[in-house]
């Protein structure tokens, strides 16, 4: 089966003539590889029948919705000048969640968080919500996680979880927990408990805390300062009740840990000979790495978690790009309809299209169009690029 998937990605690089470099054509200036890419990134909605894209467009990026079958643009949402799109998410088939911000003027980068508006895919409607989007919720597509600052502390300003209700942008929302510092990331599960807070000193020391349950407050899980080794989470599994971390050690490669959120207990599950992780492969739905690649000079895939259900289809995917760097960037609900991002030293970023039932992988579109192939002249970064 991977051969096939190998095959048919080959036959189609051919037919769009954007395969091996040919003779003739001019190489790259060393300056286009410095570019901003066109794609920044694709999200297939959860039936599978649209795409939703940060494409860029001059000096803004746009959030464009195309037909999945046709690639036909339906509608697009547009930040204003110097616009940058930080979040976007699908709540359910209609709605999506955009974060977007602008850049500043003179340093041509977005220097504040964004703003986080819940929009109708047929751009009928948008909603802006009053705080930063943390996550959504599964089989509540009505509710999100947003934080807000919080001050009234003697520790600076944290983040507050709340729960909020899509569409009420006034309401400020049911509190979840506070984090335990100023300086925390939140990790939250799939049913929107948020379970892990890390943070960094000026020292580059972390502190991991666990959320075990909403009858307590935060627990210390490592604290660099004192045990020597950074740990980090990577994600947690589906049923919401175990983690895995990425743990140094003192003498060799760091450890991947499988980490049981109720009483703390870790297993080891996989420590590299060669190097720790460079890339992580992340399970369909993006909560929880399954697989990292390792070694630097030539990257090799490995899948540490044999029990996720979403192995099978990942190891498909592996074996159609060998000797690439794949990064699953967004699924349909039902796993089989996947968009991945492909890359290597010499090939920037090409997203495709994987369908499980049909056994085809289908090129959506480049990052950056006009290194395809080393090709002398820019080429459309779709494969077809109807009008509205």
């Amino acid at each position: 089966m991977p051969s096939k998937f190998r095959l048919r990605s080959l036959a189609l690089l051919l037919v769009l003539g954007i395969g091996l470099p040919q003779a003739g054509h001019a190489q790259a200036d060393w300056r286009d590889h410095l570019r901003r890419g066109t794609i920044e990134t694709i999200k297939l909605s959860p039936d599978g029948n649209h795409l939703a894209i940060a494409e860029r467009d001059n000096s803004r990026t746009m959030v464009v919705i195309r037909d999945r079958r046709s690639l036909q643009e339906l509608v697009r949402f547009n930040p204003g000048a110097l616009g940058e799109v930080g979040i976007l998410k699908w709540i359910d088939n209609d709605r999506l969640v955009i974060g977007a911000s602008r850049a500043d003027t003179r340093y041509r980068i977005a220097l504040i968080e964004p703003a986080l508006y819940i929009v109708g895919r047929d751009g009928r409607s948008k909603a802006k919500m009053p705080a930063n989007f943390l996550a959504t919720i599964d089989g509540d597509p009505e509710h999100l996680l947003v934080t807000r600052y919080s001050c009234a502390g003697g520790d600076g300003c944290i983040d507050e979880v709340r729960k909020v209700e899509v569409g009420h942008t006034t309401k400020t929302g049911e509190l979840v927990i506070a984090a335990p510092d100023a300086r925390s990331e939140l990790v939250t599960d799939r049913k929107g408990e948020v379970r892990f807070a890390i943070s960094w000193n000026d020292e580059s020391q972390s502190r991991l805390h666990v959320h075990r349950s909403s009858g307590e407050g935060w627990t210390l899980v490592n604290d660099a300062a004192v045990s020597g080794v950074d740990s980090t989470p990577l994600g947690i599994d589906a049923d919401g009740r175990h983690a895995f971390l990425l743990t140094e050690r003192k003498q060799g490669t760091s450890m991947v840990q499988r980490y049981a959120i109720a009483d703390g207990q870790r297993s080891d599950v996989y420590a590299d000979a060669v190097s720790d992780p460079i890339w992580m492969i992340m399970s369909l739905d993006g909560n929880v790495a399954v697989g990292a690649y390792f070694d630097p000079v030539r990257p090799r895939p490995v899948l540490w978690d044999a029990s996720h259900p979403d192995i099978p289809p990942l190891k498909q995917i592996l074996a159609a790009f060998p000797g690439k760097l794949v990064r699953v960037v967004s699924a349909s609900a039902d796993r089989n309809l996947v968009v991945v991002d492909v890359s290597s030293d010499t090939q920037p970023g090409d997203f495709y299209l994987f369908d499980r039932a049909a056994r085809q992988a289908s090129l959506l579109a480049h990052s950056m169009p006009w290194l395809a192939g080393w090709q002398a002249h820019p080429v459309d970064p779709w494969r077809q690029f109807p009008g509205p």
